[in-house]
């Protein structure tokens, strides 16, 4: 089952955004992440995986060097706004139901 992870990670510049893209990119390769976006400007990274936890995908990004302020899982087919200027409110992004 594909899950979806956001991370609120602070990134100042675009070699901050391509360090995560590179390491994605390469778990995307190994079929490890099935999907992400990253947006610079929204300090906010997406990623769909089939097996990996919300703490893998911290580890992964993590390599990067990046501070992560955030994480969460969030309900599948969620995405980014793609508004220029739209902020996300943390506690609206809604997440799964647990039972």
């Amino acid at each position: 089952m594909t899950k979806s992870y956001l991370f609120e990670v602070k990134m100042s510049c675009g070699g901050c955004s391509g360090a995560i893209t590179r390491v994605l990119n390469k778990q995307k390769e190994a079929e490890k992440v099935k999907d992400f976006t990253v947006s610079l400007p929204k300090q906010l990274v997406l990623v769909e995986s089939d097996t990996l936890s919300l703490d893998d995908v911290n580890d992964i990004i993590a390599k990067t060097q990046k501070t992560i302020v955030n994480k969460k899982e969030v309900i599948q087919g969620w995405k980014l706004p793609e508004a220029e200027g739209e902020k996300v409110e943390w506690d609206a992004v809604p997440t799964p139901v647990v039972m």
